[in-house]
């Protein structure tokens, strides 16, 4: 009697512990993803500027502006950066107030005498003159220190030749990232060349005229959002002083994570640990990005898919298997411990498309046929992610697959995830449909969602790569990266290298970044976006008095963090905030500056 009660309270425990260790009891194993998203009541400084900062943009005509214009534009609404336009063949008057003038002209034919004298004189006097194109019979070849030109010839690729931005500098991205053309020229000796191609055709270069400075920009690539970052820093390079909003952010998503764990054994990594593919991925992969994130200081977004099929159709959606659910389970805790965030890659990885939105055949995915399909599936996601991680889990951020996302599947979400804020797709990619190619602010089919593009991916530490996340970091002051645990199984996205390699590869891409910029913050999607609605409709002015620059916010909800390039001057001091030096040369310094309140003063030392 004693035997068999014994046995039957036994049962109990061990029945007891397998239920609970499947994370069904989510009540007592909830987990909390919660967030605020009200904002503190906008404030406006009140300091006196007499002359604030502003530029102007020239132009000949609307075809003229072309791909720069609008690279340009993008750039300048996210730096707050105040400007007018004029078209060249108007006629121009008073140009002094102008910090900087930029030229984005394929033709001066018919451009007035008065107008070339007015902006060389503008120069002379200490003007800024910064042209986004060389012309062979440009009349201000002569200030641009062109002495003769011949035709236009391709180039590849962009070395600098002097310090121009930290981590730009350093790379040569391949022939292949970076096609280009340029007009085959010679220089005055006074020119200093700051940028060439592969084969030393000069790309970029600066000269001083009078008081003033001429930069010039003799390349097609400026055209490319890859090189955004350059044209941006271009801009600042070629003003006295220059000040831009950043995020200072770096946020690594992992795709496919947590997800169901390959079955089986791959016969690399068990010949490397004795491990079948899923325990490699719980005890080793794993554990290896835990400590990658605590030396580099990394917080983690994970993207959860629910299985891997290609069942689109709601009576046909399966249950999700036991043992998928115990590693979802495990690892999405895992991710927890570590600080991460949980967001959405989807039911499946069959990207959110009807008929006709992207090319099935392509990928080898199917049509969802119709909206209820879609709502279905991520109906059965949150069920499962109440079973795993309880109720309290509120999904922000979502990423799709293959990044490929259509308007129609855009709605479906809105209507699935009610506590959707972002989506994240890429910030280059070819012409392929449906693809989501964004530009960071609101999306454009539903502003009630934010764009947060990812600038790189991938575990390749290569000056390709290194220069798409630096091209980041000079437009937005952010890092955004991207990979999938099972890149290592592919032999394309892991290239054949073991994960020893792989991960060595991985750790050194951020052990890049914290060198030249240690004070990048780890962020999660969801406070990268927090923080761009922070700044979403912040104005800024700056001018400066003696000196001192003084800096107004207008709509100021919180700290902002700013990059400040100055040329030959050092700050002393900065009242409304504080300011870390990040690079000097004997032209420029470039510091980052945090500001606490909704105005802050500058104070100017010597060189």
């Amino acid at each position: 009697m004693r035997f068999s009660y014994f046995m039957v309270v036994i049962l109990i425990i061990v029945g007891a512990f397998q239920y609970m260790r499947t994370t069904e009891m989510s009540e007592h194993y909830s987990l909390k993803q919660v967030e605020e998203f009200q904002l503190e009541e906008g404030r406006d400084g009140t300091l006196e500027i007499q002359a604030p900062q502003k530029h102007l943009i020239l132009y000949r005509d609307a075809e003229s502006k072309g791909e720069i214009y609008e690279s340009l534009r993008e750039s300048f609404k996210f730096s707050k950066v105040d400007y007018d336009e004029r078209s060249i063949l108007e006629e121009l008057k008073e140009v002094e107030e102008y910090a900087s003038i930029i030229v984005i002209c394929n033709s001066y034919r018919e451009m007035s005498r008065d107008n070339f004298d007015l902006l060389e004189n503008y120069l002379e006097r200490g003007g800024n003159l910064i042209f986004l194109s060389t012309l062979p019979l440009s009349p201000f070849n002569s200030s641009m220190g062109v002495t003769g030109s011949r035709s236009y010839i391709e180039t590849e690729g962009i070395i600098f030749q002097e310090k121009f931005f930290p981590g730009l500098e350093d790379i040569k991205p391949s022939g292949e990232m970076m096609p280009g053309t340029s007009l085959d020229v010679d220089l005055l000796p006074d020119v200093r060349i700051l940028a060439m191609d592969n084969y030393d055709t000069p790309i970029i270069w600066e000269r001083e005229v009078g008081k003033g400075r001429v930069i010039s920009a003799n390349t097609t690539l400026l055209e490319s959002k890859i090189t955004r970052g350059v044209l941006s820093q271009l801009i600042a390079y070629g003003n006295d002083y220059f000040i831009m909003p950043i995020f200072n952010s770096k946020v690594v998503h992992l795709d496919d994570f947590p997800a169901p764990l390959p079955d089986g054994r791959d016969e690399d990594l068990y010949r490397e640990y004795r491990m079948k593919t899923r325990s490699f991925f719980k005890n080793i992969w794993w554990k290896d990005m835990e400590g990658i994130g605590r030396r580099q200081n990394i917080k983690y977004t994970g993207f959860l898919i629910g299985q891997y099929n290609d069942v689109v159709e709601k009576e046909k959606m399966e249950k999700f298997f036991q043992i998928h659910r115990e590693d979802q389970g495990y690892l999405g805790r895992k991710l927890f411990q570590n600080g991460g965030e949980l967001g959405i890659h989807g039911y499946n990885h069959l990207s959110l498309a009807l008929d006709g939105g992207i090319d099935f055949e392509m990928h080898g995915y199917k049509s969802w046929g119709n909206e209820e399909n879609i709502i279905s599936s991520f109906k059965r996601l949150r069920k499962l992610l109440d079973n795993l991680y309880g109720e309290d889990v509120r999904i922000y951020s979502y990423v799709p697959p293959t990044n490929l996302l259509t308007r129609e599947g855009k709605a479906a979400l809105i209507k699935s995830l009610p506590d959707l804020k972002s989506l994240s797709g890429v910030y280059t990619a070819g012409d392929e449909r449906g693809v989501l190619l964004q530009e960071i602010g609101r999306d454009p089919d539903y502003p009630t969602l934010y764009s947060l593009p990812r600038f790189s991916w991938g575990l390749f530490y290569n000056d390709d790569v290194m220069w798409n996340i630096y091209n980041g970091i000079a437009t937005y002051g952010m890092v955004s990266h991207f990979f999938h645990p099972d890149d290592i199984l592919d032999e394309g996205r892991g290239g054949g290298m073991p994960w020893e390699r792989l991960k060595v590869n991985y750790e050194s891409i951020f052990k890049d970044i914290n060198t030249h910029f240690p004070l990048l913050e780890p962020q999660l999607q969801v406070e990268a976006t927090k923080r761009y609605m922070g700044l979403e409709d912040v104005e800024m002015e700056y001018g400066r008095f003696g000196e001192w620059i003084r800096v107004n916010f207008k709509g100021f909800k919180g700290g902002i963090d700013t990059l400040m390039r100055i040329r030959r001057e050092r700050i002393k001091d900065v009242r409304g905030g504080e300011f870390y030096l990040i690079d000097s040369t004997n032209e420029y310094n470039l510091y980052l500056i945090k500001f606490h309140r909704e105005e802050g003063e500058i104070l100017l030392g010597g060189a």
